[in-house]
């Protein structure tokens, strides 16, 4: 099973992580040290801590040693001259005013208009941790860059980034997708987002691995066949519906491997040339998805049909047995059915077409009538 590293933010949304964490055993983010206790309360990470031993969420601190990028010519050079546009770009009276910001060393985010304009004109939060002092001194130079305060949740006023930056949105793009790559590196995990796929040349720099080709390509399909209400189902449907498909989860690797070899993808080593590819096949098999999904039958009518299929071997096996001796045999023989009735539905179950346990997915997922599997237990069995 891939380990994976979520970015660009802190913690994906309630769909993005709900999403991420039915394919993937758990999702580590970049979150400095001093806001680690902040995103571990986030509501959409502690309604699902009554259902695993451990946070399924892990954090990794964005240490200095780790900005690799920022010491390559070429790249750092490429973010200055980014910085350089972006700077250009900024009216003469605004480039005043966030001058006249800076001195007063750190602003609220809550309480500033001009905060609140250029976060409505293609600006972002970033944590400070997230870039070296050299280069914050640099950005600062060009006016694209504020210190901030801190960030708190508008609705409940919890704080949850303390000393957040604000910089155009693409400066804070290259930066975290560059800080990701670095790290991900470093610690053998694979990028994973289901926002903007842009974000990912920039992460490659032209050439893609097999692991990454994998990754792409399974959030490509999460994005177009998930269904929205995932969010709205209730914290321990969800972890029942996580669990049926643990299975999954463990055959996950061999299972997109699959579909790339199938699709012809595995040959694209340029990222420009599989994002291209990609976006071609994901139509399709979203189409495929969209049909299967439609085939699959209701979740009582399964267990209908399951009940009827153990029945009939249960009844076929006890026949059997007391056909072949006495009353000990047809004991004996219906045990044999038993046994015949799990192994069938076993294999019947099993399937290697990624696109079919998407699908499958989906099916549970828009069932509002979809209830957890709490065991039998065992008197009535």
């Amino acid at each position: 099973m891939p380990q994976i590293l979520s970015y660009p933010s802190y913690c994906p949304n309630r769909f993005d992580l709900r999403a991420l964490l039915l394919f993937y055993d758990n999702i580590q983010t970049i979150v400095p040290d001093e806001d680690q206790s902040h995103v571990r309360d986030f509501g959409r990470l502690t309604e699902l801590e009554g259902f695993s031993e451990q946070l399924p969420v892990k954090f990794i601190d964005p240490e200095y040693g780790l900005f690799k990028w920022e010491y390559e010519k070429k790249t750092y050079k490429s973010f200055i001259r980014l910085a350089k546009q972006c700077s250009d770009e900024i009216p003469t009276e605004t480039k005043k005013t966030i001058k006249d910001a800076n001195e007063e060393c750190f602003i609220s985010a809550n309480s500033n208009n001009l905060v609140e304009h250029l976060l409505l004109n293609g600006w972002s939060c970033i944590a400070k941790a997230k870039i070296t002092p050299r280069t914050r001194e640099n950005l600062h130079e060009l006016g694209v860059l504020i210190n901030m305060y801190e960030l708190t949740d508008p609705a409940t006023g919890v704080v949850y980034q303390e000393n957040p930056i604000l910089m155009p949105k693409p400066l804070c793009d290259f930066a975290v997708s560059r800080l990701t790559r670095d790290i991900a590196q470093e610690g053998n995990l694979i990028p994973a987002t289901l926002k903007d796929m842009a974000h990912f040349a920039s992460l490659y720099r032209g050439d893609i691995d097999t692991p990454d080709q994998r990754q792409i390509l399974l959030t490509s399909l999460i994005r177009v066949s998930i269904p929205n209400n995932l969010e709205d189902i209730e914290p321990a449907a969800y972890w029942d519906l996580r669990q049926k498909y643990s299975r999954v989860r463990e055959r996950l690797n061999s299972l997109v491997q699959s579909t790339l070899v199938k699709h012809d993808l595995d040959g694209s080593s340029k990222i420009e040339e599989f994002l291209g590819n990609t976006e071609n096949v994901v139509k399709t098999l979203e189409n495929e998805i969209d049909q299967v999904s439609k085939k699959i039958k209701p979740e009582w009518m399964e267990n209908a049909i399951t009940f009827s299929a153990d029945t009939a071997f249960t009844l076929a096996g006890a026949y059997i047995g007391q056909q072949l001796g006495d009353y000990q045999d047809a004991l004996a023989g219906m045990g044999l059915g038993m046994l015949s009735a799990k192994a069938s539905k076993f294999f019947t179950t099993e399937n290697n077409d990624l696109t079919y346990h998407i699908a499958h997915m989906r099916a549970k997922i828009t069932r509002t009538t979809y209830q957890p599997n709490y065991e039998v237990p065992s008197y009535m069995i």
